[in-house]
């Protein structure tokens, strides 16, 4: 049963998720005026326009099946007016916001106090880069957060147990980032094996897993994964890995991700003329630093394991598989400096935790004073840097980062002949539509060719 020693009243809860709503229609004020398709959102989009929602919604993409994604995108090709399509996107991807601010925020959650609420939705809301925070391509890295607070959460009663276990069925079956937990669930389980929940949890992961590695390997088996890249994990450099995570989840998160990105042609630059020992025993001793400040010091009763024992467990995983999973292991060092310094959202859930770490052992290491304050002092500094980051960063964006193409005005182009592409975001893209039933694409479950951006 959850703890009520701690509890926030329901009143300060639904103040706190009003906020928190505002908060991300604010800064994602861009995309909620004029929203818009974005990037491989209109992939997904264009397949279910063409092919039906049934074979929009279960049609696996780029590897792996994405449900949230998958329907938001059938439902907004097929149910409503083509004008309105990226209403319908936009309010799947605002939902996957608010069911994180939920989790966060309900009793059982990590988080048992205001303060604690409103530090881990600071973290959640300013750490995703803001180019794509209200489209549904990215919905995997929002369900791995849902994820991750399902797993620091305590076992739910009976008025929870369900919505907690469906909120990891559709995690599990949108993208791999919340099965890469999976092992974590496992662990959490066998420390307390008596706790059924857990075992239940871990085992909708587990068939999650299962199915995504089914499509994956069948996926892979009729094209080259992502768009005739190869995968050559033997090529990827360790040491560029390294400093991958140190300068994404240290620097991005001590000095801005304007700092993390300036830093990164410097890093490559040394690392390929023969500075490469002296940046990846830097990068190392940054990874273990923070591999202590995450597992911190803080403990459970009964065998349980620690809050910072999950959470370093996650972050190995999650960071090691997402930022393997990003890059192609090019030996191009333009390929290298994208990988240190881009794809910037599989650094989300890494971030996240840190950030989650810093707020759980504030106060769980009260019995040490000098920990107590450590972390306060880096939860408050990695808080500033995040909000000031973000205003930097908002202001030093192109044009397209910060508005959306008119799409009422592209759709009544198309449809009275006068263009036969639809620009989306960034305007450089732009998606063809050949009318219902009219496919491009090889109608097989996993198509050969991809619609045309």
């Amino acid at each position: 049963m959850p703890d009520k020693s701690h509890s926030v009243d329901w009143k300060t809860r639904f103040l706190l998720l009003l906020a928190y709503a505002a908060g991300v229609a604010l800064i994602s004020q861009s995309s909620v005026t004029v929203p818009c398709l974005n990037w491989e959102e209109g992939a997904w989009f264009v397949y279910a326009f063409e092919n039906g929602f049934w074979k929009g919604l279960v049609t696996p993409q780029y590897g792996y099946y994405a449900f949230w994604t998958n329907l938001a995108t059938a439902l907004g090709a097929n149910a409503v007016p083509l004008e309105f399509a990226p209403f319908v996107t936009m309010s799947f991807a605002f939902a996957l916001w608010l069911l994180i601010a939920v989790l966060i925020i309900v009793p059982g959650s990590p988080f048992r106090t205001t303060r604690q609420q409103i530090l881990a939705l600071v973290v959640v809301l300013f750490t995703f880069p803001m180019y794509a925070r209200l489209h549904t391509h990215v919905s995997h890295f929002f369900l791995g957060v849902c994820a991750l607070t399902l797993l620091l959460s305590q076992a739910p009663d009976r008025l929870h147990v369900w919505l907690y276990r469906s909120v990891l069925l559709v995690a599990g079956m949108t993208g791999v980032i919340a099965i890469f937990l999976t092992p974590v669930f496992w662990y959490r389980w066998w420390r307390v094996r008596a706790a059924r929940e857990r075992l239940v949890q871990a085992s909708i992961l587990s068939v999650c897993a299962i199915v995504q590695l089914v499509v994956f390997i069948f996926d892979l088996s009729v094209l080259e994964f992502a768009h005739g890249r190869s995968i050559q994990l033997a090529a990827l450099n360790p040491i560029v890995f390294v400093t991958a995570i140190a300068n994404k989840s240290v620097v991005g998160m001590l000095l801005t991700r304007g700092v993390m990105e300036d830093l990164g042609p410097v890093l490559i630059s040394g690392i390929q003329t023969g500075s490469w020992a002296l940046i990846g025993i830097g990068a190392l001793g940054l990874c273990l630093a923070l591999g202590f400040v995450v597992i911190g010091g803080s403990g459970r009763s009964r065998g349980d394991p620690s809050d910072g024992t999950l959470l370093l467990l996650s972050f190995v995983i999650v960071a090691g598989l997402s930022f393997v999973g990003s890059t192609d292991a090019s030996p191009n060092p333009r390929d290298k400096l994208f990988l240190i310094v881009g794809h910037n959202r599989y650094a989300f859930l890494p971030n996240v935790i840190v950030g989650f770490a810093l707020i759980l052992h504030a106060v769980s290491a009260h019995r040490n004073r000098w920990k107590t304050w450590l972390y306060r002092g880096l939860l408050g500094w990695i808080v500033l840097s995040a909000v000031v980051g973000y205003a930097l960063y908002r202001s030093s964006q192109p044009d397209w980062v910060q508005s959306c193409p008119q799409w009422k005005s592209e759709v009544a182009a198309w449809q009275r002949g006068e263009s036969r592409h639809l620009t989306i975001n960034p305007p450089a893209l732009s998606i063809r539509l050949h009318g219902r039933g009219k496919s491009s694409r090889d109608p097989a479950w996993a198509p050969k060719k991809r619609p045309r951006l």
